[in-house]
């Protein structure tokens, strides 16, 4: 048994957890999702956006789920309400989280 865990702990360091959460993985799309919007041409719309993305990351941080739909919810309305004017790196980058929020039982549809 010994061997076994010597092995695993070479595998990785003490700083690299073994696998990812998804709500670490959320974060990580919101942090992608953030950036291209902050990149994107400004807006009334994109402001609106940048703010919601913002208080979702707040959300998934602090695991508070109404919070977390509510914005969740807002946001993807914001986004899809734009339709052909959002920039494709925010359309990708807000597929990704959606997929995660999915992911967390997150429903953007109620």
């Amino acid at each position: 048994m010994h061997d076994a865990e010597c092995t695993m702990c070479k595998m990785h360091d003490a700083h690299t957890p073994l696998m990812t959460s998804s709500k670490d993985q959320l974060l990580g799309y919101l942090e992608r999702l953030t950036a291209a919007l902050k990149a994107a041409p400004p807006s009334p719309e994109m402001d609106k956006a940048i703010y919601q993305c913002e208080r979702l990351h707040l959300a998934v941080r602090s695991s508070h789920n109404e919070g977390t739909r509510f914005a969740a919810f807002t946001l993807n309305k914001i986004l899809r309400d734009l339709g052909a004017a959002a920039p494709a790196p925010v359309v990708e980058s807000m597929a990704r989280v959606r997929a995660g929020l999915d992911a967390m039982g997150v429903e953007l549809q109620k």
